[in-house]
């Protein structure tokens, strides 16, 4: 997969009337594929821990993903309120991250493993479950009609396809 192509594919499936942003706190990550980017793609470098001011009430959808190792702990209600202040009323979040749990996690390699990578995000400030944790801190940041999915994604051979 290419960078950015999550939107990408978004773009291609909604009106181009329809305006997408792509935000990231580098471009580093933003498409460098020679097709176009279509004409309702924006991106944007932006820390989503400040969130420009002239978007409250903008975004009627926020998709995030990935960022368990990309937002500190502390930061986590910080960008939960931004969320939440350039969101619509009656807009919709959703966020994807990581819970290292599963099948995998209850073999000695896996409990290692977890127990390894639990210790790095401690260090770093991280947070490891935010998963686990994400109910309870968007309603906290005041969001409401939470529900929360949890999915095995296992590979390998061994796990499953």
């Amino acid at each position: 997969m290419t960078s950015g192509a999550w939107i990408l594919d978004l773009a291609r499936r909604l009106p181009p009337t329809t305006t997408l942003y792509g935000i990231d706190i580098s471009s580093s990550t933003f498409p460098k594929d020679p097709a176009p980017i279509p004409i309702n793609v924006a991106f944007h470098v932006k820390p989503v821990t400040d969130l420009p001011e002239s978007w409250t009430n903008t975004f009627d959808f926020i998709h995030q993903r990935m960022l368990i190792a990309g937002i500190r702990a502390s930061d986590w209600p910080v960008v939960l309120t931004n969320y939440l202040r350039v969101l619509k009323p009656g807009g919709h979040i959703q966020i994807n991250e990581y819970f290292p749990r599963g099948k995998q996690m209850s073999r000695p390699a896996g409990r290692h493993v977890l127990k390894v990578s639990e210790q790095a995000y401690n260090k770093k400030g991280l947070l490891h479950d935010c998963a686990q944790l994400l109910p309870m801190m968007l309603t906290k940041a005041g969001f409401m009609d939470i529900r929360a999915e949890m999915k095995i994604a296992p590979c390998g051979a061994v796990l499953g396809p």
